[in-house]
């Protein structure tokens, strides 16, 4: 009887199958895991220290300073300077001086010395002006060009008074006063306009006709935009009729800053 109860529940146990991996019911309930709070620091689960308290003062860390021999620091910190030549009016561009002789480019570079006493302008002027070349073989092209290459480097260099007194030495030699050409008075004055002192370039123009000297469309527009540069359009405007009057016909250029005087002025 016992043998066949013990196959009987054999039985009943296979038909059943293998017992589940996890029982139906908890017989105890998990354990249930507190929320820390927002203000709560990060605790690593895989740090051995302790979790530090929000209102403990944090030690402070340590900075690791290498180990320099004696005779050797740390290099200071350095004051930058900005990129430029901040120093220099012409921001770093040199003056081409291709068109000057070798006299003129010397010259030159004695007037923008900045220990060249003023006094000795009649005295180098003269040697520049002779040259070693006698009079009969005098190269007027030549010198022409040098003095409007030593007037416009000077107005480069910023040297407006140097080249002023270079332009009147010029005017007033009996040897050099031919080479005063358009070229050199529309140079001077655009210098003149640059520097501010337009009424210099004004009395300039009245002395130029005082010595007949016929001043050419480009000159008067170098005149007219001097004056524009510094704001006074109503003088722009009376050399315009002048060279008007004088008959000496507008170009290109001097309409384009005329026109831009009189929209400066707000005329239709």
């Amino acid at each position: 009887m016992a043998v066949k109860n013990f196959k009987a529940l054999t039985t009943f146990v296979n038909f059943l199958g293998p017992p589940p991996s996890r029982p139906f019911f908890n017989e105890q309930p998990e354990a249930h895991q507190p929320t820390l709070p927002a203000s709560s620091p990060h605790i690593n689960p895989f740090s051995s220290e302790p979790p530090r308290h929000p209102t403990q003062n944090p030690t402070p860390s340590k900075t690791l300073t290498p180990n320099l021999p004696n005779n050797l620091s740390l290099p200071s910190r350095r004051s930058y300077r900005r990129i430029g030549k901040s120093l220099d009016p012409n921001k770093g561009k040199t003056w081409s001086n291709h068109c000057l002789s070798q006299q003129g480019e010397k010259f030159l570079r004695t007037l923008i010395d900045q220990q060249f006493n003023v006094d000795r302008l009649g005295e180098i002027f003269i040697e520049f002006l002779d040259s070693n070349v006698e009079l009969e073989e005098f190269d007027f092209g030549a010198k022409s060009l040098d003095v409007l290459g030593v007037i416009g480097g000077l107005g480069f260099y910023k040297k407006c008074d140097m080249a002023l007194k270079v332009f009147e030495r010029v005017r007033s030699h009996d040897k050099a006063k031919s080479l005063v050409n358009n070229s050199v008075v529309a140079v001077i004055f655009n210098i003149l306009g640059k520097k501010g002192v337009v009424s210099v370039a004004g009395s300039l123009l009245n002395d130029l006709h005082k010595d007949r000297f016929c001043i050419d469309v480009y000159a008067y527009t170098s005149l007219i935009t001097a004056y524009a540069s510094n704001g006074r359009y109503r003088e722009s405007v009376l050399v315009f009729k002048k060279m008007e009057e004088e008959g000496c016909k507008p170009a290109l250029i001097t309409y384009s800053v005329i026109l831009n005087v009189y929209g400066k002025m707000g005329m239709p």
